[in-house]
């Protein structure tokens, strides 16, 4: 082979071995970005995730907060709406409980009350508390009934408290203990066709 046929020879093969590893390191770049790349993405991915989760619960906290805070509130003021709703309920029948028992018909009434409760108790009742304002009728209730009447305390719309000889054992007819005992059925009505 001659020199120039040598040396052209020589250039070609510098030339494919260059090229060679041109394309090489070409494919070796594209795969070592391809590699970055993705795991760039893979931890972005990562990242986002996480942020997203953690913003996630935030707002569920901040959610589950205002909804309790509501809640809190709406019992609060329903709460308050139904003892408005008892008071001028109850308010309404204890001015028409106090209008009675001004009324002439109230000591007919009174008597004939307490005469029942007494045929119906199994206990021997001695004393008999009045209202206040019912001790104007302590006579008439002592010669109907054969109770020693005496002053209660309390209310003063009416009714009458039984007691036996040694004063353990009572039974409360007043008009206070039923206006209480209603105003409790009426709360828990209302509370218990309340949505939770």
């Amino acid at each position: 082979m001659n020199p120039e046929k040598k040396l052209e020879y020589f250039a070609e093969t510098i030339t494919r071995e260059v090229e060679g590893k041109k394309q090489k390191a070409r494919r070796q770049m594209a795969e070592d970005m391809n590699t970055a790349v993705s795991h760039a993405a893979s931890e972005a991915e990562a990242w986002a995730e996480r942020h997203i989760l953690a913003e996630h619960q935030t707002l569920q906290k901040t959610t589950n907060k205002r909804i309790s805070e509501a809640q809190t509130h709406a019992r609060r003021s329903l709460a308050a709406l139904q003892e408005e709703l008892t008071a001028k309920l109850l308010g309404g029948v204890t001015a028409d409980i106090s209008a009675f028992t001004a009324s002439p018909e109230y000591e007919g009434y009174l008597i004939a009350g307490i005469q029942a409760a007494v045929a119906g108790s199994k206990y021997s009742f001695i004393y008999i508390q009045l209202t206040p304002s019912d001790m104007r009728l302590a006579n008439a209730v002592q010669e109907a009934t054969g109770l020693i009447p005496e002053a209660g305390t309390g209310s003063d719309i009416g009714g009458f408290k039984l007691l036996t000889a040694n004063r353990r054992m009572a039974a409360d007819f007043t008009f206070k203990s039923r206006l209480e005992d209603t105003a409790e059925e009426f709360n828990e009505s209302i509370a218990s066709s309340t949505p939770e």
